[in-house]
C-alpha cells in the first residue's frame, strides 16, 4: 500500500513522541525508499534530542563523523591542518543530514564531541574539542537558518564547564535554557554569555522551601534578557523578586508557567499584571497564594491570551477567574516556539535518579513540595510514619500531599516495582529480626512501649530496610513459631523510648537462627498457612482427647465457645478489658482467625496458648478452644472457691493491663 507523502508526515510525527520515538521511527527507515526519505528529516531534525539513548551507547560519538563527512572538501582539509585525523577518501551521505537540522540540544551535543575528541586523539585536548565545537556550530548555522538552540543545565553534570570562559562563547547563541541546579554565581556567569535567551525554565531542586538565594539569582538572570518570551519553574521559591523581573520582559513575554511554585512572601503579581502580550499564564499546584496577592491580575488587560489554566491551587478567587476567563477550546494546546517540551524535561531530570530512601532508581517517582524526588512508594510510606522530609539537610514540614508533583511513570515501572516487593519478601524471610516477649495471634492489633536498646534498634531497622516496617515476633527464644508483625503507627518519645502499634498479620516457623545484629536475633522463616480442613494434622498433647464417632463440626465448635463467652461473667470482662490492651475489632466470622480471637479472651498461660500456632487446622485450634472451655467449667463448677478466687485474680491481672494500655491508647495514639 503507497502513502501520500503528506499522510507519512502525519504519521512519523505522531511516532516522535519522547525518547520512544527512536526506536520506531529508525524502524521505519528500512521500509522502502519512500518511508525512508520522509522519515530521515524528523530523526535528523534534533538529533541530540535523545539524551537518554546516547548516555547508554558507547558508540554515539559515531554521529560526529556522520556531521564532519557532511563538510567541503576546503574544511576538512583546514582540519586536518590543524591535526584532526580525517580520511582522506571517504564515502560522501546519502543525505545533507544538516540540512534537516532544526534543534540543536547542546547538553548531548557537547558530550558527543568530547567522546569523539577522547576516542580520535589524546584524552581531554580542549584545543581540538574546541575546533571541532567551532566548526560543527558554523555548520549548523550555516544550514539551518532558524536552528533552536537548546541547553539543558542538570546538576549531575559539571555545570561549570558551561559558563566557564574558554567554552562560554560557545553557548553565546543558545536561545533555550532549562536549569535544574542552583550554585552560587552560576546565574551570573551564566548571563554573561546567554544574554539572548528566549525560553527560561528552571527546577528548583534542593534548594528547601523558603531559600530566597535560588530565586534571587533567577530573576537577576531574567533581567539580563534581550527579549524574554517564555518563562517556566517548577518547585520555585520566594517568588516575589521574580515576578518583578518578569516586569522588565514585558515587552517580549508570551508564556509564564508556574508548577508547584511557593508564593509565601510574595505580596503581588503586578509585575505579572503588566505583561500584556500574554498568550499562555497557568498555575499548577501552586500554594500559599491568596486573592490579595493575585487581585492586580483581575484589573489588567490580557488580549493575546489563549492558554489560562488554574489546576490544583488553593486560591478560589484565581480559580474563579481562570473559569471566567473566556477563551476558545484549547485542549493539549502547546507551541514549542514558546514552551518546553516539559515531558522530555522530566525525563532527563529523572534519568538515573536515584531513591535517597531505597538507594535505588525511582520508579512511580514523586517530587516533594521542597523540590526532592523519590519512589512513590518510599515517600508514602515515610510520611506514613514522619511529617518531614526525610534528607537531613531539609527536614521541610510535609503535611499535606497535595501539592507533590508525580512524573509521568515508566512502562516498566509496575515490573520493577513488582520485582523489587518479592525481592524484599525474599530477603525478608532470609533475615527476619527476632522481636521475643509477647505471644500475638494474626489478624489482632496491639500496642508496644519499647525500652530495651536492642529492641529501638530493631524497630529503626525496619523503618528504613527495604521490607519497611515489618518483623517476627516470638513468645520467647526458646519458641519454634511466632507471628509476622507490620508497624501501622509510632511514636518516639524521646532518644531512649518509642511507641508503636502494629498488627499481627501471619505465622512463620523459624528454620535456622541467623545470629545476632545488634543485640536482637536474626532467622530465616517460613511463612505458614492453613492446611485443607481433610489434610488438616492436630497435635497430641494434654488437652486433646481421642476422636469419637460424633465428633462436632466446626460451626458446632463454634458455637460453643460463643455460648460460653457470652455467658461467662468472667470472660465478659476479659473481653472489655482486652478491647481496651488489643484492637479486637468484631468477631470473626471465619473459623480460621475466630480460633485465636477466643483462645485470647480464655484465662489461660501463654504458654498453652502458643501450641495454638503450630496448628495448620481452624478445627483443630477450636478442638483445642473448647477443650479449654470443658476444663475451665469443670474447674469453676467443682469449687466455687476457685472460681471466686479466678475472677478476682483475673479481675486484679486485667484492671493493671487496662491502666497501661488505657495510657497507651489515649495518650500515645490520640
Amino acid at each position: 500500500m503507497f502513502f501520500p507523502a503528506e499522510i507519512l508526515q502525519e504519521i512519523f510525527n505522531y511516532l516522535d513522541i519522547g525518547h520512544g520515538g527512536l526506536s520506531s521511527l529508525s524502524s521505519c527507515l528500512l521500509v522502502d525508499r519512500h518511508w525512508c526519505s520522509n522519515t530521515v528529516g524528523i530523526l535528523w531534525s534534533k538529533p541530540f534530542y535523545y539524551s537518554n539513548t546516547f548516555t547508554k551507547n558507547p558508540n554515539s560519538y559515531k554521529i560526529i563523523d556522520t556531521y564532519l563527512a557532511c563538510l567541503d572538501e576546503e574544511t576538512r582539509e583546514d582540519l586536518r591542518n590543524n591535526g584532526v585525523n580525517l580520511p582522506v577518501i571517504f564515502n560522501k551521505p546519502f543525505f545533507s543530514y544538516e540540512m534537516y537540522h532544526k534543534h540543536l540540544h547542546y547538553r548531548t551535543f557537547i558530550s558527543c564531541v568530547y567522546l569523539w575528541v577522547q576516542e580520535k586523539s589524546a584524552p581531554n585536548d580542549d584545543n581540538l574539542f574546541e575546533l571541532i565545537m567551532k566548526t560543527l556550530l558554523k555548520l549548523f548555522n550555516e544550514s539551518c537558518k532558524n536552528l533552536q538552540r537548546t541547553l539543558y543545565i542538570m546538576a549531575e553534570l559539571n555545570p561549570m564547564f558551561y559558563v566557564q570562559s574558554v567554552q562560554g562563547y560557545l553557548i553565546s547563541n543558545v536561545n533555550r535554557i532549562w536549569v535544574d541546579l542552583h550554585m552560587p554565581r552560576f546565574f551570573d556567569l551564566l548571563a554573561k554569555n546567554c544574554k539572548r535567551v528566549e525560553q527560561f525554565g528552571v527546577f528548583m531542586k534542593d534548594v528547601g522551601r523558603f531559600n530566597e538565594i535560588g530565586s534571587i539569582d533567577v530573576a537577576k538572570f531574567i533581567t539580563e534578557q534581550e527579549a524574554l518570551q517564555s518563562f517556566q519553574s517548577i518547585y520555585l521559591t520566594s517568588t516575589q523578586d521574580v515576578i518583578d523581573a518578569l516586569k522588565c520582559q514585558a515587552h517580549s513575554l508570551k508564556c509564564v508557567d508556574f508548577i508547584c511554585t511557593n508564593f509565601q512572601g510574595c505580596y503581588s503579581l503586578d509585575g505579572l499584571a503588566a505583561c500584556n502580550n500574554l498568550e499562555i499564564l497557568r498555575f499548577k499546584k501552586c500554594y500559599n497564594i491568596t486573592a490579595d496577592i493575585v487581585s492586580p491580575l483581575f484589573e489588567a488587560s490580557f488580549p493575546k491570551l489563549i492558554d489560562l489554566s488554574v489546576i490544583e491551587t488553593d486560591c478560589d478567587v484565581l480559580q474563579r477567574w481562570a473559569e471566567s476567563f473566556y477563551l476558545e477550546s484549547n485542549d493539549g494546546f502547546q507551541d514549542e516556539r514558546i514552551e518546553f517540551d516539559l515531558t522530555y524535561v522530566k525525563e532527563l531530570m529523572l534519568n538515573n535518579k536515584m531513591c535517597h530512601l531505597c538507594n535505588e532508581p525511582c520508579i512511580y517517582p514523586l517530587t516533594t513540595a521542597c523540590g526532592h524526588t523519590f519512589c512513590k512508594e518510599c515517600i508514602f510510606y515515610h510520611l506514613s510514619i514522619y511529617d518531614q522530609c526525610p534528607l537531613k539537610q531539609c527536614r521541610t514540614e510535609l503535611p499535606n500531599t497535595k501539592y507533590f508533583y508525580e512524573h509521568p511513570c515508566d512502562p516498566n515501572d509496575a515490573i520493577i516495582s513488582e520485582m523489587r516487593r518479592l525481592g524484599a519478601e525474599r530477603k525478608l524471610l532470609e533475615e527476619m529480626p527476632i522481636y521475643d516477649g509477647y505471644l500475638v495471634f494474626p489478624k489482632m492489633t496491639y500496642n508496644f512501649d519499647v525500652t530495651e536498646t536492642k529492641y529501638r534498634l530493631l524497630i529503626k531497622s525496619c523503618l528504613n530496610s527495604r521490607y519497611r516496617n515489618k518483623f517476627g515476633m516470638l513468645l520467647s527464644r526458646r519458641c519454634e513459631y511466632g507471628t509476622l508483625m507490620e508497624i501501622k503507627q509510632i511514636d518516639f518519645i524521646d532518644g531512649r523510648n518509642i511507641r508503636f502499634q502494629a498488627v499481627a498479620t501471619e505465622r512463620f516457623k523459624i528454620l535456622s537462627s541467623g545470629g545476632i545484629k545488634d543485640g536482637y536475633e536474626i532467622a530465616k522463616v517460613q511463612i505458614i498457612h492453613d492446611e485443607p480442613e481433610d489434610e488438616g494434622k492436630i497435635i497430641e498433647n494434654h488437652h486433646s482427647s481421642a476422636v469419637s464417632i460424633h465428633e462436632p463440626t466446626t460451626s458446632q465448635l463454634i458455637n460453643m465457645a460463643r455460648k460460653f463467652i457470652h455467658d461467662n461473667e468472667l470472660v465478659s470482662l476479659i473481653v472489655h478489658i482486652r478491647n481496651l490492651a488489643t484492637s479486637l475489632g468484631e468477631i470473626p466470622e471465619n473459623a480460621s482467625d475466630f480460633s485465636f480471637y477466643a483462645a485470647l479472651l480464655l484465662p489461660i498461660r501463654d504458654e498453652e496458648k502458643y501450641e495454638l500456632l503450630e496448628i495448620r487446622s481452624a478445627k483443630g485450634r477450636m478442638k483445642m478452644v473448647v477443650n479449654w472451655i470443658d476444663d475451665l467449667k469443670s474447674q469453676w463448677g467443682a469449687n466455687i472457691l476457685i472460681k471466686d478466687f479466678l475472677n478476682f485474680y483475673a479481675l486484679c491481672s486485667w484492671i493493671i493491663t487496662f491502666i497501661r494500655n488505657l495510657y497507651l491508647n489515649y495518650f500515645l495514639f490520640q
